[in-house]
């Protein structure tokens, strides 16, 4: 919704140009919005409601906006919207802007594009209101079920919306040239549209320029600047920086000195924030004892934060921490049920360490290829253990496997590819176990394999 305090200097000014000739005195209507501005929402209610009551759009606008978030009076959408439409009714540009707002993102109705698009060309056509020139550029930067993605649409919008001053489509301009999406990337162009907005204190703008530095992206390479940006950023807020500056820190990345104690003040911060790569982080620390006392029932909180958030690493971790009963009583069906979870995400560690379980407590499964299957997925993905595995299944063979020493040599060629030293024993015992043609068969298996990129290895007897 339209946040109250950011956007009063603008629509003042809006309120100003559009209703001079109001029979109810902007003098009045300023008495609302005073108490507004300074948090007053009861007060604000107070003196909005009669004007409202008396057709004024500016009252019932914003008298609608206090309805519909809850300030100063029980939150009701149904109401609020109500008088959302009365006010738009008479063409109050806000009010058009908000009805968009409301249809774009699912605000107590159901999701509805074309409808939002609407809304936002009339409070264009209306009172050229500056946010909807940038949210009209959202929606056709991103595109919808739909609406497709138009890139000179979004661009054209958001230039508008950033000839007036609004920093947020300076910044998306940054981000549809740098990213090169839907465009050619044109990283002078995003420098141009990220400086911009960092000018005018955009904390997300030094973030973005932080990382085109701090990469070399399209620029000669600049790690003082790059970290200069990152703390610029991080002290303003941004969590992503935050996390970064952590990062940087704890494995001495872009010129800074490894240094586990700052790693850990920004690690906190942003996991405080809920960001999850920095919870993770910061139970590592904890778990490892990195700069720090282990503890390890901070690690597992910190893990539990980001598992909480369906984060596949953070799953992992935690499915870990019960499996080996590490600050926590151990729980297997806990740890299967937290490796299932991230598995399920692709996560390869997962999925053996899944597969493992299974096949170490016997499981009984629904589907007994269900182990061999999870070792396959995690094979895919280049897991050494998952190679090791299948081999020692295809060698000695299982309920659901057939014994196969050609199979199980090209997996142990994969392992030892890694330096394994078992790998490699067990490879050398297999070649002296089969013939020299069986063992060209495994060495052009092997080849097939590395040519697939892993896919399917094991399928090519079928």
């Amino acid at each position: 919704m339209i946040r109250l305090k950011n956007f009063i200097e603008y629509i003042i000014k809006v309120i100003a140009i559009i209703f001079l000739s109001s029979k109810i005195s902007l003098a009045d209507f300023d008495n609302g919005m005073d108490a507004i501005n300074e948090g007053n929402y009861e007060k604000a209610i107070t003196e909005l409601k009669p004007m409202a009551d008396q057709g004024d759009p500016r009252a019932q606008f914003w008298y609608g906006n206090l309805i519909f978030n809850g300030l100063g009076t029980p939150k009701n959408m149904k109401l609020g919207m109500e008088f959302y439409r009365l006010s738009a009714e008479k063409n109050f540009p806000l009010a058009l802007h908000e009805l968009g707002l409301i249809y774009h993102y699912a605000l107590g109705v159901e999701q509805d594009i074309e409808e939002a698009i609407n809304w936002y060309e009339k409070a264009i056509t209306e009172g050229k209101v500056v946010y909807s020139y940038h949210n009209l550029g959202i929606i056709y930067h991103y595109g919808s079920k739909s609406i497709e993605s138009n890139a000179n649409k979004a661009i054209e919008l958001y230039e508008k919306a950033a000839n007036l001053d609004y920093i947020g489509s300076m910044q998306n301009l940054g981000i549809v040239y740098s990213d090169g999406i839907i465009v050619k990337k044109d990283i002078q162009k995003a420098l141009y549209w990220f400086n911009k907005a960092a000018s005018k204190g955009l904390p997300q703008a030094y973030h973005r320029l932080s990382l085109i530095y701090g990469n070399g992206d399209g620029v000669d390479q600049n790690y003082k600047e790059a970290i200069r940006l990152t703390n610029l950023a991080a002290n303003a807020g941004v969590i992503e920086a935050q996390h970064n500056l952590g990062y940087f820190y704890n494995y001495g990345l872009w010129g800074l000195e490894q240094n586990y104690q700052i790693a850990f003040v920004w690690y906190k911060k942003a996991a405080e924030s809920g960001f999850p790569d920095s919870q993770i982080n910061l139970g590592i620390l904890f778990d490892e004892g990195l700069g720090i006392e282990v503890d390890d029932k901070k690690a597992l909180k910190y893990y539990k934060l980001a598992a909480d958030q369906n984060h596949p690493k953070g799953q992992y971790l935690l499915a870990m921490m019960h499996e080996y009963g590490e600050g926590t009583t151990q729980n297997l069906e806990l740890a299967k049920d937290y490796y299932y979870r991230a598995a399920n995400q692709g996560h390869s560690d997962s999925q053996y360490r899944l597969a493992m379980l299974y096949i170490n407590m016997n499981t009984e499964l629904e589907n007994p290829n269900l182990p061999e299957i999870l070792l396959q997925l995690a094979a895919q993905q280049r897991h050494q253990g998952a190679w090791f595995q299948l081999g020692m299944m295809y060698y000695n063979g299982t309920n659901t496997i057939k014994k196969d020493k050609i199979y199980s040599l090209m997996w142990f060629m994969l392992a030892s590819a890694t330096d394994d030293k078992q790998a490699l024993e067990n490879r050398d015992v297999i070649i002296q176990e089969l013939s020299d043609n069986e063992v060209k068969i495994a060495i052009e298996l092997n080849k097939r394999c590395l040519d697939r990129n892993f896919q399917n290895c094991s399928d090519f007897f079928k």
